[in-house]
């Protein structure tokens, strides 16, 4: 390990931003010992983090101050945005890292820096890989934090092929038919209309399957809509840790693009993700094996959908159906009733 007494990394405040930091996370593991990484992240992400990332020492950003007197060697800032900037004005650090792509216009493209001094105007800008606007589209969202970890450690040779973000837990078998459906998340843009949700829950209890939903708070003005559909089960207002629970303990999972979609991928589950819009090129970078995506259409290679009104071309019931292996559906009605359930 690298003797580097404390390092102090921030985290976006996004379920799915804050998992696309996994890998680089990952790196400074390899790195570093583990006692001098302090990770900073929002409070509703500590519990999640504590119990899947048990060798760093997780912290809330409310209670950040409470840290300020101690000196860092590094403040690596992976969030890069207004609130984790604040924290440069009473965090006393030796070295500071962070990137600019999430603070600036995508069509001007962006350059990452280094801070090799307290004085900015000391800073060492370097291109990450080259890539601007559309070309970051192109890779990996992780790639962005983990090649700023690279140019920390000096050392790339820990980015491979087989890298995506993940969490570690013990993993137990369960023996059941559950398939879980996630149609939460914000950005109604990203969301697959809950009309083809219920026709395919519908679908899937015929065929014998439990069928669980969870709803976030995003999505309080559904739950009647969901909760009116009989033999479906529904869970709303769910901890993190409560949903990576379920999540573990389901057989499958068909979501959208959504925080819980990278929860459910980042915790290795089999997972169906219906994508509109957004570029799974950028986004979906899992295990290719178990982990999926159906979608229909042209994604904006850009990722800039602020601008977009509405996306109608989603994948049909049918298709999302004929997407799902067989081995997660039952298909013969009766198996239920001859198991005695």
């Amino acid at each position: 390990f690298m003797k580097i007494k404390n390092i102090l990394v921030t985290i976006p405040k996004g379920l799915g931003d804050s998992i696309q930091c996994l890998p680089a996370i990952e790196g400074l593991l390899q790195h570093f010992s583990n006692h001098s990484i302090k990770l900073v992240c929002a409070d509703f992400l500590v519990n999640l983090y504590k119990i899947y990332l048990p060798d760093i020492y997780v912290v809330a950003d409310k209670d950040i101050e409470k840290y300020k007197n101690i000196e860092y060697e590094w403040f690596i800032d992976l969030a890069s945005l207004d609130w984790s900037f604040k924290l440069k004005e009473y965090i006393q650090y030796k070295h500071i890292a962070y990137h600019k792509f999430y603070t600036c216009q995508i069509s001007e493209g962006f350059k990452s820096k280094i801070v090799i001094d307290n004085n900015e105007s000391d800073a060492l800008f370097f291109d990450v890989s080259g890539r601007g606007g559309d070309k970051f589209y192109d890779k990996p969202a992780w790639s962005l934090e983990a090649e700023l970890i690279s140019k920390i450690i000096g050392d790339d040779k820990w980015i491979d092929d087989n890298m995506f973000p993940r969490l570690r837990y013990k993993n137990k078998q369960y023996n059941n038919n559950t398939i879980l459906l996630l149609p939460g998340g914000t950005g109604a843009k990203r969301k697959w209309p809950n009309e083809y949700f219920k026709e395919l829950i519908e679908y899937l209890l015929y065929k014998g399957n439990d069928v669980d939903l969870v709803l976030g708070p995003e999505e309080i003005e559904v739950i009647p809509f969901y909760k009116n559909i009989s033999g479906l089960t529904v869970f709303d207002n769910l901890s993190l840790v409560q949903l990576s629970k379920k999540i573990i303990s389901s057989n499958y999972i068909i979501t959208q693009d959504c925080g819980p979609m990278h929860l459910a991928c980042a915790l290795g589950k089999p997972v169906l993700a219906i994508f509109g819009p957004t570029n799974e090129n950028c986004w979906f970078t899992y295990n290719s094996k178990h982990q999926k995506v159906i979608r229909k259409g042209e994604m904006i290679r850009s990722g800039v959908i602020k601008n977009l009104e509405s996306w109608k071309d989603w994948p049909t019931v049918k298709e999302v159906i004929s997407a799902i292996p067989t081995i997660y559906i039952y298909q013969d009605y009766n198996i239920k009733q001859k198991k005695g359930e």
